[in-house]
């Protein structure tokens, strides 16, 4: 796939996100694409901007739901005080970023556990690494409950039918882009234009269709519409708060 306004590419790698958004701040990335928790920081921090939706798996949008056991006296969000709660990891748009900011304008107060002793109004917050992991210590009780992705609660692999019976959902957030690919800003107009001509066109020949396969799944790209802008905008003020 190429085009007349570049004529190489070089690809970066990086261990920890901190280190990626450091080197976008230095002017060192022009194109990359991340989940909008990360994004965010991004844009921020580090001269980015979001350009267009990327379609992993098809998916446009999806939000965070987080899980009691199905035998828990937890029925809103507010009788979280005093409780434990597993999210995956702290760079996790919706195993950790969505359901956060919800219980945070809920007025709810995390804090980190094994840490300070805790008030008895007060979440205890850990984190499992993956989706998997969460709902397993939600089933075995060593927490109150879980966040994860709708994505996840859908997957029989994160969570089997035979325990599907054991848990509920507790509240789901907002919904947000699935993934966006972001651009540097003080790219010129015209490289920004080439590389939305090549990315937003991809999906329409073998050739294309090829590459995004290998890509995370890709489908296609896709320019942002009125709620996938609403949605950002969004994450942006609860990112910001």
């Amino acid at each position: 796939m190429r085009h007349d306004s570049f004529d190489r590419v070089e690809v970066v790698l990086k261990n920890q996100a901190d280190e990626m958004i450091a080197a976008a701040g230095r002017g060192e990335i022009d194109l990359i694409s991340e989940t909008v928790f990360t994004a965010l920081r991004l844009e921020q921090d580090a001269g980015m901007e979001m350009r267009v939706l990327e379609l992993k798996d098809s998916v446009r949008a999806y939000h965070s739901v987080i899980l009691v056991r199905a035998d828990s006296d937890i029925h809103k969000l507010d009788d979280l005080r005093g409780s434990r709660i597993a999210f995956e990891d702290r760079g996790s748009t919706s195993g950790f970023f969505l359901p956060y900011v919800e219980m945070m304008k809920a007025g709810l107060n995390l804090v980190p556990e094994g840490g300070d002793q805790a008030r008895s109004d007060e979440v205890r917050d850990l984190f499992g690494g993956t989706g998997i992991n969460v709902v397993g210590a939600l089933i075995r009780r060593r927490v109150d409950a879980a966040a994860i992705s709708n994505l996840d609660l859908d997957d029989d692999e994160t969570i089997t039918d035979r325990f599907m019976s054991d848990i509920r959902v507790l509240h789901a957030t907002r919904a947000v882009p699935r993934s966006v690919m972001l651009f540097r800003a003080s790219l010129s107009e015209e490289t920004k234009q080439g590389l939305l001509d090549v990315l937003l066109d991809m999906h329409q020949s073998d050739a294309g269709t090829a590459v995004l396969r290998k890509y995370f799944k890709v489908r296609r790209f896709e320019n942002m519409g009125a709620s996938e802008a609403e949605g950002l905008d969004w994450a942006r003020q609860a990112y910001k708060a």
